[in-house]
This record gives C-alpha cells, sequence and structure tokens, in this order.
C-alpha cells in the first residue's frame, strides 16, 4: 500500500507538466503590419514660365533687374477665364543675363488643360543700374502697368510640358536718357528656341492655382519705398488711324497727331488705316503705349448690284465697293437692287461684315 502511494507521489509532478504543456497554446506567426501607401503628390507639371530679354538697349545697363509678384493666364477668349499664380517668394530676374536665347524659369506647375490664349506676367518693381559708357548710376525706367502680356496662343494638356518663353525687353525712349520696359511679342510663345539657365535650385514645382478671376482684380502690389521703376497711369483714347508702321502707328486724336506703341497691346479687330480705334495705355514721352486696342466698325449704307456668294458688289455714296460677308449675321433676304445697312470694318479696300440688314421695300 504504502508503495502505491509513493508511486502515486512521484506521478502527479509528471502528469502536471504534461497537463501544462498540452494547455500552453502553440506559438503564432507574427505578421509584420504593411508598410502605408505613399501620399499622391498631386499632378504633374505641364506648364512652365521662362523669361527671356530680346537685345535692344541692354547694353547700356551693368543690371537691369525685375521683380515679378505673379503671373497670369487665359484660357479661352474673350471674355475667358483667368488663372493667378502666385509667386511665393517673388522672382527677380537680371535682363542682362537673359539676352538673346538664355532664359530662366521662374514658374512651373500644374494648370488646367485647355486652350490659353494671353500669358501675363505681374511687375513689383524694376531697377536698373546704367553702365559705366551711358553715366552709370541708376536708371529712369518706366513700365507701361502693373502687369506685362503676350498674346499667343497655345493649348496644355495633362501629361505634357509646355515650356512658354516670355521675352521682355527695354528700349531707350528717343534721346532722353528714359528707358521703357515691354513684352516683345515676336520673341514669345510656346515654340521659341532657349538656352535654359536657371539657377540650380530650381522654382518649387507647385500644385493647382491658388485662385481665379480677373487680372484687374488684384490690386495694385505695395512695398516699402519708392520703386525704382515708374508705373504710369492708364487712360483711354479714341482717334482715327493715319499710318501703319509695323507696332507703330500714327493716330489722330482730339485733332493731334499722336504715335502709338502697340507691341504690348491685345488688338481687337482688324485695324487700317482709315478705322477708328479705342485705345487704353499710357503716354511716355509723347508716345501711347497701347496695353489694348479696339478696332470701332464703321456703318454703311448702299444698294446691292451684285451677289457672288460671300462677296457683294455695292454702292455706296457714289462708289463701288465690295463687302465680304462670310462672317456677317445677315436680317432679311438680299436681292440684287435692294438697300443695305452694313456694319464692318475695312480691310485692304474690302468691307469686312459683321452684321447686314436688308432694308424692307415699299
Amino acid at each position: 500500500m504504502r508503495r502505491a502511494i509513493k508511486r502515486l507521489v512521484m506521478l502527479v509532478p509528471v502528469l502536471l507538466l504534461v497537463v501544462i504543456v498540452a494547455c500552453t497554446p502553440a506559438p503564432r506567426e507574427i505578421t509584420p503590419a504593411p508598410e502605408p501607401a505613399p501620399t499622391p503628390t498631386g499632378e504633374k507639371a505641364n506648364f512652365r514660365l521662362l523669361i527671356s530679354d530680346e537685345a535692344n538697349a541692354i547694353d547700356h545697363f551693368a543690371s537691369l533687374n525685375v521683380t515679378i509678384s505673379s503671373i497670369g493666364l487665359q484660357q479661352g477668349g474673350e471674355p475667358g477665364e483667368w488663372t493667378t499664380h502666385e509667386l511665393d517668394p517673388k522672382k527677380t530676374v537680371d535682363l542682362k543675363d537673359l539676352v538673346g536665347d538664355n532664359a530662366t524659369e521662374i514658374w512651373s506647375g500644374y494648370a488646367e488643360p485647355g486652350e490659353y490664349t494671353k500669358v501675363f506676367i505681374y511687375v513689383d518693381n524694376v531697377t536698373g543700374i546704367l553702365d559705366g559708357a551711358y553715366g552709370g548710376g541708376t536708371a529712369n525706367v518706366t513700365l507701361p502697368s502693373e502687369k506685362l502680356q503676350i498674346s499667343k496662343p497655345f493649348t496644355l494638356s495633362p501629361d505634357l510640358l509646355v515650356s512658354f518663353v516670355f521675352d521682355i525687353t527695354v528700349v531707350e525712349a528717343g534721346k532722353s536718357g528714359r528707358y521703357i520696359l515691354k513684352p516683345q511679342i515676336v520673341k514669345s510663345g510656346p515654340d521659341q528656341q532657349f538656352n535654359d539657365v536657371t539657377p540650380t535650385g530650381k522654382p518649387e514645382v507647385t500644385g493647382k492655382p491658388e485662385d481665379k478671376g480677373k487680372p484687374e482684380g488684384k490690386g495694385k502690389p505695395e512695398g516699402k519705398g519708392k520703386p525704382e521703376g515708374e508705373k504710369a497711369e492708364e487712360l483711354e483714347f479714341e482717334g482715327t488711324i493715319e499710318a501703319i508702321a509695323g507696332d507703330n502707328w500714327t493716330m489722330t486724336i482730339d485733332d493731334e497727331e499722336w504715335t502709338v506703341d502697340v507691341s504690348g497691346a491685345d488688338i481687337e479687330g482688324e485695324p487700317a488705316v482709315g478705322l477708328e480705334a479705342e485705345i487704353e495705355g499710357t503716354v511716355v514721352d509723347g508716345t501711347i503705349m497701347a496695353s489694348g486696342v479696339v478696332i470701332k466698325e464703321l456703318e454703311f449704307e448702299g444698294t446691292i448690284e451684285a451677289i457672288a456668294g460671300d462677296n457683294w458688289t455695292m454702292t455706296i455714296d457714289d462708289e463701288e465697293w465690295t463687302v465680304d460677308i462670310s462672317g456677317a449675321d445677315i436680317e432679311g433676304e438680299p436681292a440684287v437692287g435692294l438697300e443695305a445697312e452694313v456694319e464692318g470694318t475695312v480691310v485692304d479696300g474690302t468691307i469686312m461684315a459683321s452684321r447686314v440688314v436688308i432694308k424692307e421695300t415699299g
């Protein structure tokens, strides 16, 4: 009996060990937690704006620094949607370093895909230092407006980068010692050849624009102290085009002859000698620096003598005129012998009609 009890006592620890081992859960395989998915960084840049300088009077300068606070893009025609992209920090470029094909990037980012017609840059300050050969010291540089514009159509898509060169040039106003900063349309656009001299550490690529609206909504920039570059007040003029020589027009305004520089202007309509035009711009040393031009339509009244498709022959004030009605809104049924009122402009001796009203007979 004692021997049996002794054996039982000896078996108890063994049985307890078996029970403990049996009840202990098997170790589980530990699976590492998945890494978080990368956060999307936004749209890829599809537009970059570069500044260049067409050599005119830049050789008069030791340096010509232009500070740009924002850029503007117009999508579609008039009236189109304007988008403003702020530059933070503002970008200052020395035009002396950007002569010829040299160009530097001031903004790169994503703009809404679509058709665009204009690019603006908003200038806060211009500081020019003349070369010693031209007297040295601070130059008197006039900025016709706080914004410079280029009208050149281009298309933006979501996945194609467009590099638009915005060329600025400085010209001397006669021999007055004053200089004018203005855009150079011929050397600007998305199809210009350029040598990228953007400094190391390119401007940060930004996402979608912060605000949309008309550029007129942008207030006049404020700064500390008096800026070196003067900004003249924009005025409105109306007169007759007397001569056209490239970007320089001669106009009679209030019985006085004026030179109008349209190199930086947005022109609505087809200009021609003899037509009336409304001008927005500033006066710099006796020259109107136009920012906007609207060619006014004329009114005619005469008799339809012949109809050949979109080209009519009309007698107006005892003179025979060709009237192109291809783009006209016509009220009434035209026929040879009927009187008609015509609104339009004269281009190379042809009346380009925008509206025709056939006068009722009887």
